[in-house]
C-alpha cells in the first residue's frame, strides 16, 4: 500500500508543479499581447483540491478525511465518464487516477 501511496502522491505533486507553471507562463503570454492576467482563483482552486488530495495520501490514519475526499473522488469520475466522449485522452488520465485513488482508498479502509 505504501508504494501505491507514495506513487499517487507524486503524481499529485507533479501535477501541482505542472498547474502553477502552465499557469504562471500563461499570464505572462497573455501579457506580452496585451490581455488581462487571468483570476487568482484559478491558479488556487485546483492548487487546494490537488493538496487536499496530497494530504489524504499523506495521512492515511484520518478515517473522516478519507471518507471526505473519497467523495470528491467519486465525483470526479463521474466528470471524468462526461469528458470520455469529446476529450478521451483527459477522461481517461482521470479514470485512471480516480482508479488508482480508489484502490489506496480500499486498501486503506
Amino acid at each position: 500500500m505504501d508504494g501505491l501511496r507514495w506513487t499517487l502522491a507524486v503524481i499529485t505533486g507533479m501535477a501541482a508543479i505542472a498547474w502553477f507553471l502552465f499557469f504562471a507562463w500563461g499570464n505572462s503570454f497573455r501579457g506580452s499581447f496585451g490581455a488581462s492576467k487571468n483570476s487568482e482563483g484559478l491558479l488556487f482552486a485546483p492548487l487546494l483540491i490537488l493538496g487536499i488530495l496530497v494530504g489524504s495520501l499523506l495521512l492515511p490514519e484520518e478515517k473522516v478525511f478519507l471518507h471526505v475526499v473519497a467523495v470528491g473522488v467519486v465525483l470526479m469520475t463521474l466528470f471524468s465518464l462526461l469528458l470520455l466522449p469529446k476529450f478521451s485522452g483527459a477522461g481517461m488520465i482521470g479514470l485512471s487516477y480516480c482508479s488508482l485513488w480508489l484502490v489506496y482508498y480500499g486498501l486503506a479502509i
